[in-house]
């Protein structure tokens, strides 16, 4: 488990108040898509992975230092490569998941279709 306990003892305790935990310890290398990037420390950013769009929390304070020292850009489109958590929760209403992008490990420019 080793750099990810204190992310996953934040969201299992988050999740204990209002929730049962039904999975915690979901993640995965993925590419996703920012949608909208959030500069204000506490809230989440909308990505999409390319089959949905969803809402994650940034944790990766490495990545948000760069950003807040002027040395991370976005522009419309921008791709990352990031480890990405998922924790299920059992609610009242029925499922819910959440969302966290634990590390960035590259930024890439906007993904483009090729011209013919």
């Amino acid at each position: 488990m080793g750099p990810y306990r204190s992310v996953l003892n934040y969201w299992t305790m988050t999740a204990a108040q209002e929730a049962d935990v039904a999975s915690d310890n979901t993640m995965s290398r993925v590419l996703v898509q920012v949608e909208s990037a959030v500069f204000k420390d506490g809230n989440k950013w909308r990505i999409s992975d390319g089959a949905a769009t969803f809402h994650a929390a940034m944790d990766d304070t490495d990545f948000t230092d760069r950003i807040d020292a002027g040395l991370e850009r976005f522009g419309k489109g921008d791709v990352l490569v990031v480890d990405l958590r998922r924790v299920q929760l059992i609610t009242d209403n029925g499922l819910k998941s959440e969302w966290s992008i634990v590390k960035v490990h590259e930024h890439r420019e906007p993904l483009q279709t090729t011209l013919l």
